[in-house]
C-alpha cells in the first residue's frame, strides 16, 4: 500500500517544493548509490530522505536504494518541458510499517504544505503549483503524463484485493 501527492509544476514551483523539502530536513537522493541526481526532465526518479546514503541500506550490484529497507520518499518529480507540464508524485510506501513510519510525519508536513500553497484544478488529479497554473490558464502550457511515450506492456498496474 501507498499514500501519494500527486503534483504539476512549472520549475519556480519545484524549486519552491525542494526549499520546503530542504527545511524539514529532507534532501534529494538517488535511486543509485554513486549516481548524482539529473535535471528532472534528464531522470525524475529520485527519493526524498533524511540520511546521507551513506547511513542506508542499499542492495544488489550496482547498489540501489529502496523505500522499503530505509525511510525514503519515492519522488517521480515533476517539470516543465515548453509547451508542457509534465507531471510527478511523491509517494509514502507503506509495505514495511516500521520503516514507512519514521519517514511519514516528513510525508504529511509535504502533504499539507501542497494543500496549503499550491491549486487543485477540476480537470487535474494533480495539486498544480502556482506558477503551472497561471501556465495551464493562460494557455502557455498543456498536461503531460511521465507516462507518455512508454509503451504499454511495459506499464504495470497493481491492483488491490478487496
Amino acid at each position: 500500500m501507498a499514500r501519494t501527492i500527486l503534483l504539476m509544476a512549472a520549475a519556480e514551483d519545484y524549486e519552491q517544493l525542494v526549499l520546503y523539502c530542504e527545511e524539514i530536513g529532507l534532501r534529494l537522493l538517488p535511486m543509485m548509490i554513486g549516481k548524482s541526481i539529473a535535471a528532472p526532465k534528464d531522470g525524475p526518479a529520485c527519493y526524498l530522505g533524511r540520511a546521507d546514503s551513506e547511513g542506508l541500506h542499499p542492495y544488489g550490484n550496482p547498489p540501489r536504494l529502496s523505500d522499503v529497507r530505509d525511510p525514503l520518499l519515492f519522488f517521480m518529480r515533476p517539470y516543465h518541458a515548453p509547451p508542457f507540464l509534465i507531471d510527478g508524485q511523491i509517494r509514502l510506501n507503506e509495505d514495511k510499517r516500521t520503516v514507512s513510519n519514521l519517514i511519514k510525519p516528513h510525508f504529511e508536513k509535504i502533504r499539507r504544505w501542497v494543500r496549503k500553497n499550491w491549486v487543485k484544478r477540476e480537470d487535474q488529479a494533480s495539486y498544480v503549483g502556482p506558477i503551472a497554473d497561471e501556465l495551464l490558464s493562460n494557455g502557455s502550457a498543456a498536461w503531460r503524463s511521465c507516462l507518455h511515450g512508454v509503451p504499454g506492456q511495459i506499464i504495470i498496474v497493481k491492483r488491490r484485493n478487496h
